[in-house]
Parts: C-alpha cells; sequence; structure tokens
C-alpha cells in the first residue's frame, strides 16, 4: 500500500526517432547501467555514441568541452566500445531528438496510463512497453514510413553488434 515513484529512462536513434522507454526505481548508477543495458539490448546493436543529458549517475562534472564520467560509465563505454558525450548545460539543442521523444512520450505512452494503478516496476514496464509497440508501428504524419520502419532500412544496419555478455556492475 506504500506510493513509490519511478524515473523513466528514454533513449532515441536520432534519425527514425526510435525510442526506447524503461522505469527505473531511481537515478543512481547501478539503475542508470541497467537503463542502458536494457536499451542496447531493445535496440539491438551499439551506436558509436551515447549521448546523454547531465544527470548524476552519467556525468561527475559538466564541462562543455570535456566532461568528466562516472567511473562506471566510462566502465560500461570500454565494455561496448562506444564513445561517451554529455549535452552542454541549459541547452536543449544538443538534444532536440530526445526532448521531442519525451514530449511525444508524455502523450502517447503516459497518458494511456494515467488513470491505471501499479503494483511493481515490473507491471509499468509491461504497460510501457505495449505503448511503446503501437508508436514505434504507428505511422509518421508528415514522412512515409513508421520509427520502427525507418530504423530497420538506415539505422541498424549501420550498429554494431551486441557482446555476448551484457555489461556487469561489479
Amino acid at each position: 500500500g506504500e506510493v513509490r515513484y519511478a524515473q523513466v529512462l528514454m533513449a532515441v536513434m536520432p534519425h527514425s526517432q526510435h525510442t526506447f522507454a524503461i522505469a527505473l526505481p531511481s537515478q543512481c548508477t547501478a539503475d542508470f547501467t541497467h537503463g542502458l543495458n536494457e536499451a542496447l539490448r531493445f535496440f539491438g546493436g551499439l551506436p558509436k555514441v551515447i549521448l546523454s543529458d547531465n544527470l548524476k549517475a552519467f556525468v561527475i562534472r559538466a564541462d562543455r568541452y570535456e566532461p568528466d564520467f562516472n567511473d562506471v560509465c566510462v566502465q560500461l563505454a570500454n565494455h561496448y566500445q562506444l564513445d561517451l558525450q554529455a549535452t552542454r548545460v541549459a541547452s536543449p539543442k544538443d538534444k532536440a531528438s530526445v526532448e521531442g521523444a519525451v514530449r511525444i512520450g508524455y502523450s502517447r505512452l503516459y497518458a494511456p496510463l494515467r488513470d491505471r494503478t501499479f503494483f511493481s516496476i515490473d507491471q509499468i514496464n509491461a504497460a510501457l512497453r505495449e505503448q511503446l509497440e503501437d508508436h514505434l508501428y504507428r505511422p509518421f504524419t508528415k514522412r512515409p514510413g513508421s520509427r520502427r520502419k525507418i530504423f530497420e532500412i538506415y539505422e541498424l544496419p549501420q550498429m554494431r553488434p551486441l557482446p555476448n555478455e551484457p555489461f556487469l556492475l561489479k
């Protein structure tokens, strides 16, 4: 009967706007790295770069040119052979894809779930996945195709395969 809040991690591929969302118990480093592992698994491949906002689980010290990243995130990047980048502070232009996805996420992912009660993070994530499937296969309004179709044609072939073992937090 206790009310708990969850944080939602959203990951977006820039060209297709192919979106991933997962509810996490907190923004701590362990939950954040779990969310990143799940996002990479969902996308089915490795991008060259992960660009993130300046949350504490990712960036220790924000800087326009040389941000300091959390040691665990550096280990994750080494495991997956990725580059880490952080957005500039108070500069939403750096993350326009994610800002747009969050805006659409409120109406297409959260709004249909607003009147439901969930009893675990797993239930929230199952409901989010259902809404996400509808969102990804819904046709674009101003261009042909859907987020999923554009992702499969243009972005997925550019991604490297995932390693056999996911990154494990030690």
